[in-house]
């Protein structure tokens, strides 16, 4: 006699779940490769478009579930790549999540470590009532 292989009861549902869980690690691992890069992208086209400068950006590091961004190499440029106007080595801050949510950045704190100003910036930021200081670069 020839035995005729039946499918087990409910072993369909189970393969569907197990691909779809499959594919959601697949996704998120993906998304944890590519989030920085998208992100710096963002930041750079967001600076650039409110200073009118060529921006640069090292890294960006993203912690969704905690908040907390860290910018290395930040600089701005005068005009296209001529002169430094200001630079930053890294910024850490720590953004409320919820706020993100619903299109606003709210920054509950902020570190900024090896701020540099070139002279231009200086006195940009002298005549709106900013005491920088009298030297060529402002350096701290």
């Amino acid at each position: 006699m020839i035995a005729i292989p039946t499918m087990r009861p409910g072993a369909g549902p189970r393969r569907w779940l197990a691909a779809a869980c499959v594919a959601l690690a697949v996704a998120a691992i993906a998304t944890a490769f590519v989030w920085p890069v998208i992100v710096r992208h963002l930041v750079v086209s967001r600076l650039e478009s409110l200073t009118h400068r060529t921006v640069r950006i090292d890294a960006v590091t993203v912690n969704p579930f905690t908040g907390r961004v860290a910018v290395t190499g930040l600089q701005l440029f005068e005009g296209d790549d001529e002169a430094l106007f200001a630079a930053v080595e890294r910024f850490d801050a720590r953004v409320r999540p919820l706020a993100l949510v619903r299109g606003h950045v709210s920054i509950a704190d902020a570190v900024l470590e090896g701020s540099l100003v070139g002279r231009r910036a200086a006195v940009s930021g002298i005549a709106r009532g900013i005491n920088v200081g009298d030297d060529a670069v402002v350096a701290s």
